[in-house]
């Protein structure tokens, strides 16, 4: 219940943001993902996509997700570099499920940050 009320919360601060999603040529995928502390909730723009409403726990920059079916992705992210993006890719090798050898990657972009509340905007390659 406690992550169904955090999911609404922080979808609706998510899409209220006002910030506009501008990605990349070759991705296929994108949207919005919130940071609260070490939680982490992903938002894609394509609701039917298996990351959407995905949420997981940061261990450094190595972050493990449990999708809506229980599916589980481990993603790696990288810093910031001049542009403000970062990186992320999914580590396959330690997927379950669907995500088992997947090879998604891309790019993320804070757009607000509040205390240890994150909104980050991403796009890449998820299929």
């Amino acid at each position: 219940m406690r992550n169904a009320r955090m999911i609404i919360c922080l979808s609706a601060v998510a899409m209220s943001v006002g910030v506009s999603r501008v990605g990349l040529a070759e991705d296929n995928c994108g949207g919005y993902h919130v940071t609260v502390g070490s939680r982490h909730i992903n938002f894609s723009d394509d609701p039917t996509l298996s990351i959407h409403l995905a949420i997981g726990t940061a261990y450094g920059g190595t972050i493990k997700m449990r999708d809506k079916d229980g599916d589980e992705y481990v993603m790696v992210t990288s810093a910031p570099g001049p542009d403000g993006r970062g990186n992320w890719m999914f580590l396959g090798a330690y997927g379950t499920g669907k995500y088992v050898g997947a090879k998604w990657s891309g790019w993320g972009k804070t757009v607000r940050r509040e205390g240890d509340v994150t909104i980050d905007v991403w796009g890449g390659t998820c299929k």
